[in-house]
């Protein structure tokens, strides 16, 4: 049996990481698809550029 759970903990922390970050870049560049997603990223990108 496993007597340390901190390499599991480790992968479980890596995918709620991802998993808030997809949900803020969602939010952030909203869209219902993802190609909606790429073309105001590619928007984004533009304008802070620009900044």
């Amino acid at each position: 049996s496993d007597v340390c759970a901190v390499p599991a903990a480790g992968v479980v922390a890596e995918q709620m990481v991802a998993i808030v970050l997809a949900q803020e870049v969602q939010r952030l560049l909203g869209g219902d698809t993802v190609a909606d997603m790429v073309q105001r990223l590619g928007a984004y990108r533009q304008r802070i550029s620009d900044f």
